[in-house]
């Protein structure tokens, strides 16, 4: 299938990817592969076996390298105290080990069920039929009964900090985040186009930060070497954006204080409209690039 077909795992979701022609018979096979998928998966054992040892590869990947390891921490920070402590959605060394087709069967059994799941399809399509076409594929598989677990994250209150040494890490990075609660966090959570606003606010401040701290670069008065925007929005509940930037270790203390300068400047004397107006454009460009 090569690049038509994908698939990726993260804290609170897996999502099957599958791009087909727009037609409408390929479009009726799509939604049959994905109703087999969540209903009629084999879990053979020798596949599982086979398996493992590209999990295990993909494992020390993620987790036993400079990058791995400084993910870990910065999670660990941002999760300590949830029911998303201590984990990481790949595993670790011995669940991957151990696994057996048994226990993922259960797994499957619990949880792939369409009260559990969405779909979506986009393209030049018949969305009325579209739509029929999913109903008639899933609307008689059976829901499960298991309750969803509490995944409630709430952001620390008072400032926290997290420094990470790592021999493999030949720069230092510094990173500023401002999270919040998630947009699905509680009932009283913004929503719908309010919580559109303020994501696409917060869009707006950090790139801006960004762009200072960048321009500082450019003019040779930074102690860093680069600066951008990030996000340590790890889960679905968490909203982190951030400002990074990069340079020589022996700096790593300018680094800090330049970054926390430049957010108490915006908190005090907060943008220019020249600002705001060069960022709204940069994040319509990227809009309108998505959907060139």
């Amino acid at each position: 299938f090569g690049a038509d077909i994908n698939a990726y795992t993260r804290y609170d979701e897996t999502v099957y990817q599958l791009t087909v022609p727009a037609h409408e018979g390929t479009v009726a096979v799509a939604v049959d592969v994905l109703s087999e998928w969540l209903t009629q998966a084999t879990i053979d054992v020798d596949e599982v076996e086979r398996e493992r040892g590209v999990v295990l590869d993909e494992w020390r990947v993620r987790t036993q390298t400079g990058a791995g390891r400084a993910f870990a921490a910065i999670a660990d920070l941002f999760l300590a105290g949830t029911s998303y402590e201590g984990r990481q959605p790949i595993g670790d060394r011995e669940s991957i080990a151990t696994m057996d087709a048994a226990r993922l069967r259960r797994f499957y059994e619990e949880w792939y069920r369409p009260d559990n799941a969405a779909i979506v399809a986009v393209g030049d399509i018949d969305v009325d039929a579209t739509v029929r076409l999913i109903e008639r594929r899933f609307g008689d598989v059976r829901d499960g009964n298991e309750p969803q677990p509490d995944r409630r994250v709430v952001p620390a209150s008072d400032p926290a900090a997290r420094v990470h040494a790592d021999p493999e890490q030949g720069t230092a990075v510094v990173e500023l985040t401002l999270p919040a609660a998630g947009v699905a966090s509680s009932p009283d959570a913004p929503r719908g186009t309010r919580a559109m606003r303020l994501a696409l606010l917060d869009q707006l401040v950090f790139d801006i930060l960004a762009r200072r701290l960048q321009s500082d670069v450019s003019s040779g008065d930074a102690p860093f070497d680069s600066a951008h925007v990030d996000s340590n929005s790890h889960v679905r509940l968490l909203d982190a954006p951030s400002v990074l930037v990069e340079g020589s270790p022996a700096q790593v203390r300018q680094s800090l204080e330049a970054v926390v300068t430049e957010l108490r400047r915006a908190e005090l004397h907060g943008f220019t409209q020249a600002e705001l107006d060069e960022a709204a454009a940069r994040v319509e460009a990227a809009i309108a690039s998505e959907h060139a």
